[in-house]
């Protein structure tokens, strides 16, 4: 009985680190070591040690119960695996082969959902989730400062050359910004010791440098949002005149740090206007295509990505509207308003569940700019979290 309640432990600690930073924080290490072209040969059992530890975590527990609202979701991967089919048929191409959409999705967001809400979540799982995010989030922080540390003060965003020993500035950035949110997050809870908010501080701290290399609108909204929102509705029950000192430090401090640094960001923002005005900006180009695209078979959609960039849209509803039409993209929606929903009633009985939340709406929003929706694993795990906590503690 032991032995299994400290495998469970084990697996659940191997999920969060190798699912959130640590994940990222080994590739940034792999990268600047030599093995930028054969990163995948690490990276991909990295992510099936995921998978496996989801599963056998599930394996491991004696009594399972299922949640209604997967039902959602069970029909809308219907409608997606319907559509992966209906390619493979009719002898479609795209960017990946048509098998890589299935196991991608498969392995990234149906298991983690589905298989992930049948994990029992304590709260002590929580501190576990925190510790993992915490540690991934230092080795990703100190690793940046070794390998990109030249480039502070030099350069205003860090390439995507992996030639050079450089890694996705997404990838820095929107880790980054996971690390700093939930650290601040966690900070902000009154009843966390002083031992957890120095280590907080100190994930902040260091992770200041890779979240301005990576210069990401995306991650700055990532990284506010979930933010401002706890604060500004009481979740941590601070004084609005607290509330107000917070931003207003926090704001100061990141322009403040963006031109210390040396870092584009606040060009990026504020050449945003400019850029949109004059349609320069690639994401929109993709934005509005896709919905050209999807307003010819509106109904039941007509691809896996966008065909006019033969790639993912970078945009998940915009993604699920083009593979399964508007019905699918509905029930795909209506799915995530009910995590919204529950996670929101979960914060109201205990503010750790903040946590879960902070993660929750930082990877919907990189989901929203960034990546394909057969590939949001962060975003899987913590709707499976939330299902799971939900279900086990109403």
């Amino acid at each position: 009985m032991v032995r299994r309640e400290s495998l469970n432990k084990f697996y659940k600690f191997i999920i969060f680190f190798l699912g959130f930073t640590g994940f990222y924080a080994i590739l940034v290490i792999m990268v600047n070591s030599g093995f930028e072209n054969q990163s995948r040969i690490i990276t991909v059992p990295l992510r099936l040690v995921v998978i496996f530890g989801i599963i056998l975590t599930v394996i491991s527990q004696k009594k399972l119960k299922i949640d209604k609202l997967l039902t959602l979701f069970f029909i809308f991967s219907f409608l997606y695996y319907a559509r992966i089919l209906f390619s493979f048929l009719t002898e479609e191409t795209y960017n990946i082969t048509i098998e890589s959409f299935f196991l991608y999705y498969t392995a990234y967001v149906f298991i983690p959902i589905i298989i992930g809400s049948l994990i029992k979540y304590r709260r002590s799982d929580i501190n576990r989730l925190y510790w993992a995010i915490t540690i991934g989030g230092i080795i990703l922080g100190i690793s940046s400062l070794l390998f990109y540390g030249d480039a502070i003060g030099n350069v205003k965003r860090l390439s995507a050359n992996l030639d050079s020993g450089e890694v996705s500035p997404l990838i820095l950035s929107y880790n980054s910004a996971l690390a700093i949110g939930v650290s601040t997050t966690v900070f902000l809870i009154k009843n966390c010791s002083k031992k957890v908010k120095w280590y907080s501080i100190l994930v902040i701290l260091i992770n200041i440098v890779p979240f301005y290399l990576g210069a990401s609108r995306g991650s700055v909204l990532a990284l506010a949002f979930p933010l401002l929102f706890i604060l500004i509705t009481g979740r941590l029950n601070v004084s609005k005149g607290k509330v107000l000192t917070i931003i207003a430090v926090c704001v100061v401090v990141f322009f403040i740090g963006s031109e210390f640094l040396g870092s584009g960001l606040l060009d990026r923002i504020f050449k945003t206007n400019e850029v949109l005005n004059y349609g320069e900006d690639v994401r929109l180009q993709m934005w509005f295509s896709s919905i050209d695209q999807l307003l010819k078979d509106p109904i039941i959609g007509n691809s896996l990505v966008n065909n006019l960039f033969n790639m993912y849209p970078h945009n998940i509803l915009i993604e699920s509207a083009l593979a399964t039409g508007i019905i699918g993209c509905l029930i795909y929606m209506s799915f995530f308003g009910f995590i919204f929903k529950r996670i929101k009633f979960l914060m109201k009985k205990d503010p750790i569940y903040m946590i879960v939340f902070v993660i929750f709406l930082q990877s919907f929003i990189k989901a929203m700019f960034s990546g394909g929706l057969y590939t949001t694993l962060l975003l899987s795990l913590s709707s499976g979290m939330i299902i799971s906590i939900y279900k086990y503690r109403s």
